[in-house]
């Protein structure tokens, strides 16, 4: 059998550089084709085997090199591929191409419903490991780019509060830049190797969430990042992403808004907070704000000089009172290990498989085109 052959070349042992400038996800493609051809065959032991060795194949792959995002973003791009090809050649309405030619070219023999669910779920694993992958990476940026790091002029003049216990600086400072450089580098990859623009979508859904949750969780902590000056610095670093993520993504929308609450918390750290009648603005303001969470941000506003007095209690309890309308539990702290669900929606392919070229470096020529 050439399958051995075939896994190794195609998976195993495939490098990056090999296709570097090919068809994007063309493993999907060949494998693909393979089944098609067992599928005409109506050799239904080998299409159960291909897909067994496949699968366990790229998890053997992605489990030697447990560092390596591109070869992550590289086997996403591949297997929602693969799973649109099941789709699409399986001859169910719901999958059709309006190319009635290309309809033509549907399985005849076998139904690989119960192998789209294992490519799926294979899917949604190679996903969660990239998006724990990113966070490890950003992580050690997070609160020094995005919280610290100041920009805007005339801002460290501000007299700053002693924090009430050490903290150990970190050994690197960073800026919003450098986790901007971050992203790009990510969306780059995932853009040269055909990663799907919705699943895209939903990937920086998942890290701008992780970055507003570390954030949040910081200055809900931080006494002295709880002043006007540091809200207006942190809005500022976070318009600079908003900016790059407006600028960059097809659509951007669902990414932006997971940010929202610590915009928000930002702007609460700027606006008046004086009087009763001030809380109804306030409450209105941070809609993305649990009421714990603001009334925690007022307790720990901190006058940036002797002449701003701090949050007046009635201010506090006016919002702890509206607070109580809140009928749903509350948590103070955002939960940033919390992944929200991927989903791998169909996107027909015109592609002709008679126009796939095999680069030589595969090594692919004991596989003949029927």
């Amino acid at each position: 059998s050439d399958e051995p052959r075939l896994i190794k070349r195609l998976i195993l042992d495939l490098k990056l550089s090999q296709v570097k400038g090919q068809l994007p996800s063309l493993p999907a493609h060949v494998l693909f084709m393979c089944l098609r051809h067992l599928d005409n065959i109506s050799d239904e032991r080998r299409v159960q085997s291909l897909m067994s060795t496949s699968m366990n194949g790229i998890r053997k792959v992605l489990q030697s090199k447990p560092k390596d995002l591109e070869i992550r973003v590289f086997w996403l791009g591949s297997c929602c591929t693969l799973l649109h090809h099941m789709k699409q050649h399986s001859g169910e309405k719901a999958f059709l191409h309006p190319n009635a030619a290309l309809q033509k070219q549907c399985l005849r023999s076998f139904d690989l419903t119960n192998y789209r669910m294992l490519i799926n779920d294979l899917a949604v694993s190679i996903y969660q490991e990239l998006v724990k992958l990113v966070k490890e990476n950003l992580q050690p940026m997070i609160v020094s780019g995005m919280l610290e790091h100041e920009t805007l002029p005339g801002t460290s003049s501000a007299r700053r509060p002693v924090r009430v216990r050490p903290v150990k600086e970190p050994s690197k400072r960073y800026k919003p830049a450098d986790i901007i450089a971050e992203l790009s580098n990510l969306l780059g990859l995932l853009t040269t190797h055909g990663v799907d623009p919705e699943v895209t979508n939903q990937l920086f859904a998942q890290i701008l969430y992780i970055i507003n949750g570390y954030m949040l969780n910081n200055v809900l902590l931080r006494r002295d990042l709880c002043h006007w000056s540091h809200g207006l610095q942190i809005r500022y670093n976070l318009t600079q992403l908003e900016e790059w993520l407006h600028d960059s993504l097809a659509n951007s929308n669902a990414a932006t808004s997971e940010l929202k609450p610590m915009v928000q918390a930002a702007q609460l750290l700027q606006i008046q907070k004086k009087t009763k009648a001030d809380a109804d603005a306030i409450y209105d303001l941070c809609f993305s704000l649990n009421p714990v969470q603001v009334q925690k941000l007022l307790t720990m506003y901190t006058p940036t000089n002797e002449f701003e007095e701090r949050v007046p209690v009635v201010v506090i309890r006016a919002v702890a009172d509206r607070g109580r309308e809140h009928a749903d539990p509350t948590k103070l702290m955002a939960d940033i290990h919390h992944m929200k669900a991927v989903t791998f929606h169909f996107k027909p392919n015109s592609l002709e498989f008679s126009s796939i070229v095999v680069p030589d470096s595969l090594q692919l020529g004991f596989l003949r085109r029927t």
